[in-house]
């Protein structure tokens, strides 16, 4: 029949379609699981050399564990799978322009969050609290020393995982634009591990995360450059802590600038 609807066709592409989200979430969970079990194995290590780690160095442990040994291996070991090459990621020096890029999209994220921030304000809505800036506002020192991990391990163990794995195993399905909404869908919820606070609190904060992962999709499909995202969210995150140690510094009574 021509011009009818080819049902088997459609069949065909929902399962397709179902099976990239399927696989996306398996991405996920795999890539927590290989993290929880560096972190075991680390915390084991440390046991064992009789040292008490303090707050940053637990937080540095984390940052290692997770984002620089469970979401790099779990991407490597889905590249295998598939046998796919190391360049499906992306992965590229950014040119002058793709770093204004990185910048302009961490710009965006300033603005949608401060309109976030006063609707919060306005509803009297309670965020959640996250462990690595709570560890972070107690420890204001240990700031300075936590940004270049960012920039090293944090934005790009997430990037590599969640838009050069995920967003772009959903795009083979979905497309640019419903593959960074999918993609987003599963970066904000991953971070619930880190929250701190009730049900409702993490809910809201969630639904914020949801903003910059949104740009950071956009930002990685815009240029085809996973180094890109890494940046912005880099630029993103750092900032957030540069705040915490410029609030903690002032709280203390303590110098601001030359540190």
């Amino acid at each position: 029949m021509t011009g009818g609807t080819d049902v088997p066709a459609m069949r065909t592409e929902t399962r397709a379609r179902l099976r990239s989200v399927g696989a996306a979430a398996a991405v996920t969970l795999t890539g927590f699981a290989i993290a929880l079990l560096a972190l075991v194995v680390i915390g084991n290590i440390v046991y064992a050399a009789g040292v008490e780690l303090s707050g940053p160095a637990q937080l540095v442990v984390s940052l290692v564990a997770i984002q620089g040994i469970g979401f790099p291996i779990t991407a490597l070991l889905y590249l295998r799978y598939r046998d796919l090459p190391l360049s499906y990621l992306d992965i590229k020096w950014p040119s002058l322009r793709e770093v204004g890029i990185a910048v302009g999209g961490w710009l965006v994220i300033i603005v949608l969050i401060y309109a976030i921030a006063i609707i919060i304000t306005v509803t009297g809505a309670e965020p959640a609290q996250n462990q690595a800036g709570q560890t972070a506002a107690e420890n204001p020192e240990f700031i300075p020393y936590l940004i270049p991990l960012v920039f090293l391990l944090n934005a790009p163990g997430e990037e590599i995982l969640f838009r050069g794995v995920i967003q772009n195993r959903l795009r083979e399905q979905w497309g640019p634009v419903a593959s960074i909404v999918l993609t987003a869908s599963m970066f904000a919820p991953a971070h619930i591990i880190s929250l701190l606070g009730s049900l409702q609190a993490m809910a809201i904060t969630i639904a914020v995360l949801f903003i910059p992962a949104l740009v950071f999709g956009a930002v990685y499909e815009y240029t085809d450059n996973l180094t890109v995202p890494s940046l912005t969210h880099a630029f993103h995150n750092s900032v957030l802590f540069g705040l915490v140690y410029l609030a903690a510094t002032a709280e203390n009574g303590t110098a601001l600038l030359g540190v």
